[in-house]
């Protein structure tokens, strides 16, 4: 499940409030700040719809929120775990690694 925020104000004191807050929900297992016309993307896990619901009430009620909407995967098109390697730099009998390239 993935949640879009938008705070009321973008002042300094209104994000650190709802990042400290977003912390305490285990259920939120990925938040970024993000660009743009919303303030947070959230990857929220749910064990059916009845606990996402309850999740979701705790969400609204965090401080700041102007906006929350809520969309769901039906399915995983891309997700890849490494990075693709600079043109010039492949090798072809090992994958690209994510951390840095040993000298």
């Amino acid at each position: 499940m993935f949640v879009t925020i938008r705070l009321h104000a973008d002042s300094h004191d209104d994000i650190a409030a709802f990042e400290e807050a977003v912390q305490g929900i285990d259920e939120v297992v990925e938040c970024y700040a993000v660009a743009g016309q919303l303030d947070f993307l959230l990857h929220v896990v749910a064990q059916d719809t009845p606990h996402y619901e309850r999740i979701r009430d705790r969400l609204a009620r965090l401080p700041g929120i102007e906006r929350l909407d809520s969309s769901f995967t039906m399915h995983t098109v891309v997700k890849r775990t490494t990075l693709p390697s600079p043109p010039g730099s492949f090798h072809a009998d090992r994958p690209p690694a994510l951390g840095p390239t040993p000298p």
